[in-house]
């Protein structure tokens, strides 16, 4: 462990989270997803249950037909599900995503992982940034001099989130058994190698 007294009085910890770092869980927020509130899974759940059999006979000329334990079941062709999967994504642009605020939604940590990981230590394995803010569709017209013009959409109140994927602090050779979860930066806390943190 360093000692801090011998950088200078000038000295400031350097708090810039970066590849690598150890950080220290304060918030157990686990970052699920940044976007707006229609997703494709919610929007192939709403047409599943609003258009299957529909789809499902207009393409039960592709399916095979199993026995799995006395049984009968289908196995949904590629073709049912490309079909759901188009009308999902068009069923999103007419429901204009579900709403124009794009935000960063997460979890409670035991709700997802099933125990507690406030406290705990863990390594960055991986940095990304996303963006929310309130989506302002393009727009264009004619001015009052009969000039053409374009406005390019754009998110407004726009603010950038660093994400961090973690995962466990032993890591041999470089190497790590995977990513365990992603959380917001600033849900935890840099580790110094001088703070005298036992892992």
């Amino acid at each position: 462990m360093k000692d801090i007294s011998l950088l200078g009085k000038n000295y400031k910890k350097d708090n810039i989270i970066r590849h690598g770092d150890l950080v220290k869980i304060i918030k157990p927020e686990i970052f699920v997803r940044c976007g707006y509130p229609l997703t494709l899974e919610k929007s192939e759940k709403i047409i599943r249950e609003k258009y299957y059999d529909k789809v499902s006979e207009f393409t039960s000329g592709f399916k095979t037909k199993i026995t799995l334990r006395n049984m009968e079941d289908y196995c949904e062709d590629k073709l049912t599900k490309k079909i759901i999967k188009a009308l999902a994504e068009e069923y999103i642009f007419m429901e204009g995503f579900g709403g124009n605020e794009r935000k960063i939604y997460t979890e409670p940590a035991f709700e997802m992982l099933g125990m507690s990981i406030k406290g705990e230590v863990r390594r960055v394995v991986s940095i990304k940034f996303h963006k929310t803010g309130t989506y302002v569709p393009s727009c264009s017209g004619y001015s009052i001099d009969e000039y053409y013009d374009y406005e390019l959409a754009y998110l407004d109140n726009m603010k950038s989130h660093k994400i961090l994927g973690l995962a466990e602090v032993p890591i041999i050779c470089g190497l790590y058994y995977g990513e365990d979860f992603k959380i917001e930066a600033c849900n935890v806390k840099k580790i110094h190698e001088y703070d005298g943190v036992s892992i």
